[in-house]
């Protein structure tokens, strides 16, 4: 008999926002688990984020798809309240309610971001005894700036209201739920650090994953993002937590350039870097870029790209950069698509951190520099500079992809969920 999951997911398709896509890539394949899924999401035009139509074509047609409304944001704002898990809260609220009321489910399924939306599931539960997952994409609550400690979090009173808020609603949401999922093994630690109750064999490390669909339909869109010069592409976030490995790896650049007798044409363009668009002051890249002397060699485009957009992008550039973070815990939703885009790829990344140990059994497909080590000198500095001679002289020759690839297909992560899933209710 097939089983029902309801799956909560606020930014959902047609937006384009990285907590969306991990519901919308295991949907074509749960249902040959033995789950019929229904999704509830947020109107798109309630949503504070790019859309991006084609996302829709990579979704079965006969899936359903409740949409709730959400407080309008510039009306919000007045009050100082833009988060969409509380603009959408009551609407969420009232339309998971009425389904769970009107229809069976087995299961309740957030995949989001939106914290403020999680103890939604303890509250369904006491009212109609269907037990929940939680998938944890990011922490629920970051230790990045207490662990730092000088570094003031961004935000003011909105951050500490933030982390008051995480503080009481994590412990009494987590308490009643049946299993948590993260992205990363450290979320799961820190976890069980903060709360002395919380029982690890209830949670499960399933990481992102890529679609061959998606790299399929991104191969037919027309590239937006095209150098005719050697290009290195990064597509993404860059935070003030990948600052210290974007200098060292533009300062290495730089130093590659010096020796040289005459200055290669090679360029690093970074893509969608901040959430707030062209609106945005100077960023990462282009600050350091003027501090190394390399304002003509590094471009910077703040606004943000579809996610199918990204990947055709990214098939199509010279080479693609992998930045990581200061933040140990860190794994990018990007990581996979990068790596199954079949083009030359390098990184800078910790030795210890989540992301190096992703990326460990897929060594051999690119070039990976760790960041903690000196990879100014010796062999790595090498590497590194053949890469980029390689480049300059018309392109590095990719490298067949680690088997490993396949082990975070999204069919294989649909069967994982399925797992977790029926554990729980069979329990």
């Amino acid at each position: 008999m097939t089983k029902r999951v309801l799956i909560v997911a606020p930014h959902f398709a047609p937006v384009n926002a990285p907590d969306g896509h991990r519901a919308r890539l295991i949907l074509p394949w749960l249902r040959e688990c033995g789950w019929q899924p229904t999704i509830l999401a947020v109107r798109p035009e309630r949503i504070l984020a790019p859309l991006e139509p084609a996302l829709m074509d990579t979704i079965p047609t006969d899936i359903e798809i409740v949409r709730a409304n959400a407080f309008d944001s510039v009306r919000s704002r007045r009050f100082g309240v833009g988060n969409l898990g509380w603009r959408c809260l009551p609407w969420l609220a009232r339309e998971g309610s009425h389904l769970l009321r009107s229809e069976r489910f087995d299961l309740v399924y957030f995949s989001t971001t939106q914290f403020a939306c999680l103890p939604l599931g303890r509250s369904w539960r006491r009212r109609f005894g269907i037990p929940y997952v939680i998938d944890l994409q990011d922490p629920w609550h970051n230790p990045y700036y207490r662990q730092r400690g000088g570094s003031p979090p961004p935000g003011g009173w909105k951050y500490r209201f933030a982390a008051m808020s995480t503080s009481l609603s994590e412990g009494w949401t987590l308490r009643r739920c049946s299993h948590v999922i993260a992205v990363s093994r450290r979320y799961i630690d820190d976890l069980k650090h903060r709360r002395s109750w919380f029982d690890p064999s209830l949670a499960s490390v399933i990481p992102f994953g890529w679609s061959e669909n998606d790299q399929k339909i991104a191969a037919a869109m027309p590239a937006t993002v095209i150098d005719a010069a050697p290009t290195i592409l990064y597509i993404g976030r860059v935070g003030a937590d990948m600052t210290r490995l974007l200098r060292k790896l533009l300062a290495a650049f730089a130093e590659w350039r010096a020796t040289r007798p005459v200055s290669p044409r090679v360029t690093w363009r970074f893509v969608g870097t901040s959430y707030a668009g062209r609106t945005a002051a100077a960023g990462v890249p282009t600050r350091l870029a003027q501090e190394l002397g390399l304002a003509d060699a590094v471009v910077e485009d703040p606004d943000r790209i579809g996610y199918l957009q990204a990947i055709a992008a990214q098939q199509r550039s010279h080479a693609n950069l992998i930045l990581g973070s200061d933040d140990a815990s860190y794994s990018p939703s990007k990581l996979w698509p990068t790596l199954a885009s079949g083009r030359p790829w390098l990184t800078c990344i910790d030795d210890q951190s989540t992301l190096a140990e992703l990326l460990r059994p897929h060594s051999s497909a690119g070039l990976v520099l760790g960041g903690s080590g000196a990879f100014l000198a010796g062999e790595p500095r090498d590497r590194f500079y053949n890469f980029l001679d390689e480049l300059a002289r018309g392109g590095v020759t990719p490298r067949p992809a680690s088997p490993a690839l396949r082990d975070f297909h999204a069919d294989r992560l649909a069967h994982e969920h399925a797992e977790i899933f029926n554990r729980v209710v069979n329990s």
